[in-house]
């Protein structure tokens, strides 16, 4: 997904449309990863300007952000600096409370005091000091699993899923129904199957996970999933939404399908139609049979932020990196 300021959607003639983008955008696409990757063992307050750059560029400047958004995922940031950051400042403050910092000089006694109770230079302070900002972190590695075409294909995807953050029902016919029951019910969503004739079944979810008919998967055949949202039930929460949203994922992981979304637009009801030509899931099977291109790098797991050290002569490393969604 990705965040809401960032969502390009029509309404033209009261419909509800994502902007979705096609080959047109692959040479953006492709510079966007080129400058990633040609920033890596540079801070990110650099990368963000050579982003910022091509943003001014470029007509549409939320298309250049979700792109970077994306990216972004694929980056791996750390924070370097001879002292952790935090005890650094910890010490300086102390010191300048001390002495009385009122000006420059005041301050260079301060740090000199801070380097002496630490026993390094007055640089490792002033280098320590700031480097956990998020401008002043360095992109270590960027491991990007996709190429110019595949980022279209997530960016598609993850515009569809934060169109659909705000859907209050969602009607999904699907050519592998047992695999959408189980994505609903694995998600924690409320649902009911439509019989052709517009009829409910009896096959209806009890709200706590469990439904009338264990076997309700191949029964489902060509009928309709309708999957409730937050606001028919109960107070709109994130975590719900986020759930709703994440259902198109399995959605468009199956080579046929269409969903038809009721969408809560600041207040107006719309309506939204996706269909497999729309969205899919890079690296799937319908993706492959789209695209053309080499086949999607290996995912890496996600990171977690640790702190290591090369000893009193090298610097220490914060590592930073967002889990894939």
């Amino acid at each position: 997904m990705l965040t809401k300021d960032l969502l390009r959607v029509s309404r033209r003639s009261g419909s509800y449309r994502p902007e979705f983008i096609g080959r047109e955008s692959r040479p953006l696409a492709a510079k966007l990863i080129g400058t990633y990757q040609g920033h890596v063992g540079e801070q990110r307050g650099t990368l963000d300007e050579a982003v910022d750059a091509i943003e001014r560029e470029e007509e549409d400047f939320k298309l250049v952000r979700g792109f970077a958004a994306l990216l972004d995922r694929e980056a791996d940031f750390e924070t370097v600096a001879p002292l952790p950051p935090e005890r650094a400042r910890r010490v300086a403050f102390e010191a300048a409370e001390a002495v009385g910092v009122a000006g420059e000089s005041e301050r260079e006694h301060a740090i000199a005091q801070a380097a002496d109770d630490l026993a390094v230079d007055s640089e490792n302070i002033e280098s320590s000091l700031y480097a956990d900002r998020d401008c002043n972190q360095e992109l270590a590695a960027f491991d990007c699993r996709w190429d110019p075409d595949k980022l279209i294909e997530q960016y598609n995807l993850s515009l569809a899923q934060t169109a659909l953050f705000d859907a209050t029902e969602v009607r999904v016919k699907s050519d592998d129904p047992r695999a959408l029951i189980t994505a609903v019910k694995r998600l924690g969503l409320m649902y009911e199957i439509e019989q052709p004739d517009d009829g409910v079944s009896d096959d209806a979810d009890n709200g706590d996970g469990s439904d009338n008919n264990d076997n309700d998967g191949p029964l489902v055949g060509q009928r309709t999933v309708v999957v409730t949202g937050p606001d028919r039930l109960f107070q709109r929460t994130r975590r719900y939404g986020t759930a709703f949203a994440r259902l198109l994922r399995s959605v468009a992981a199956t080579s046929e399908w269409e969903l038809t979304a009721t969408v809560d637009d600041h207040g107006t009801e719309r309506e939204m139609t996706l269909r497999a030509g729309d969205v899919s899931v890079p690296g799937s099977i319908q993706s492959l049979n789209r695209v053309t291109t080499a086949a999607s790098r290996a995912t890496s797991p996600p990171g977690s932020r640790h702190w290591t050290s090369t000893g009193n002569s090298g610097a220490n490393r914060t590592s930073s990196k967002p889990a894939r969604a």
